[in-house]
């Protein structure tokens, strides 16, 4: 338990010093205007996918005993549909790939402009990751109890 808040925690700190930086950067070089509202939406929906693979990556780390195999898994499964992200916008053939990726789920241009994160992809991550903990947390103590 106390390592997943560690890791919340962690996401939350880099979020906040992130989003900091980049209001104060902009302000510099954008006549004051740091787009506070926009910068903060997309670091909202930022969080919300390092939510999914923060909890993605707590199953993987409960489900196998050997921690290498984990950080493999979990990491093939990052790079993977991060691939599969960069695939579908170089192909319309692929596009349907894009509901697979969490990196798709959400438009920038659309946080940005239109100041909206999409709800059924917000949904869709926070169902997710609570099913991943759920399923870790069940996985962990089940582990423990076999050995």
């Amino acid at each position: 338990v106390s390592k997943f808040i560690a890791g919340v925690f962690n996401i939350l700190v880099f979020n906040l010093v992130t989003l900091v930086t980049s209001v104060v950067m902009i302000a510099q070089n954008n006549d004051g205007d740091g787009l506070l509202g926009p910068v903060t939406l997309l670091m909202v929906a930022l969080f919300f996918i390092q939510l999914f693979f923060l909890t993605l990556g707590f199953l993987l780390g409960a489900a196998f005993k050997n921690t290498k195999l984990a950080t493999s898994a979990a990491t093939g499964i990052v790079l993977g549909t991060f691939f599969i992200s960069i695939l579908t916008d170089l192909s319309e053939k692929v596009s349907f790939l894009k509901y697979v990726t969490p990196f798709k789920a959400y438009n920038s241009v659309t946080v940005m402009f239109d100041h909206q994160i999409a709800i059924f992809p917000t949904v869709t991550l926070v169902v997710c990751s609570a099913i991943f903990i759920v399923l870790g947390y069940q996985k962990f103590y089940a582990r423990d109890l076999n050995t």
